[in-house]
């Protein structure tokens, strides 16, 4: 199975867990959890990426909680890609995915409450008549 058993797979009701290769969806999140951590030592870089993920959190409603989900995921994938020999760069990835999914969460949070105290705003799903 390429999903841990850890997630719920309530929450990823649309994955395929019998796939042998990356999703699309699982590279694009690589792609960008590299993205944030390359431009980490430049703020407005970082800021920038970090933004147009969170914005994209917000829509799609990704909870924090979610990132726990996440965390065992990609410490699983590394235990499988590098094995349980290399603790150390595990640790550290761990740490830094730490560190990013607590600025993903703070900057959302921000967003929601934004987004939510305009004029029509919600949080969440919205029911929409056509």
């Amino acid at each position: 199975e390429l999903l841990p058993d850890a997630i719920d797979p309530a929450l990823l009701p649309d994955i395929d867990r019998t796939r042998k290769e990356a999703s699309p969806q699982a590279k694009l999140i690589a792609e960008n959890v590299v993205k944030c951590l390359t431009s980490i030592s430049n703020v407005k870089l970082f800021m920038a990426s970090l933004d147009r993920v969170c914005m994209k959190h917000v829509s799609r409603y990704i909870l924090p909680e979610y990132y726990d989900y996440m965390a065992d995921a990609m410490e699983k994938a590394l235990i499988t890609e590098l094995g349980e020999n290399e603790a150390a760069q595990i640790t550290s990835w761990k740490k830094i995915w730490g560190y990013l999914s607590m600025k993903f969460v703070q900057r959302e949070e921000q967003i929601r409450k934004e987004t939510s105290s305009l004029p029509g705003g919600w949080i969440g799903f919205r029911q929409f008549t056509a």
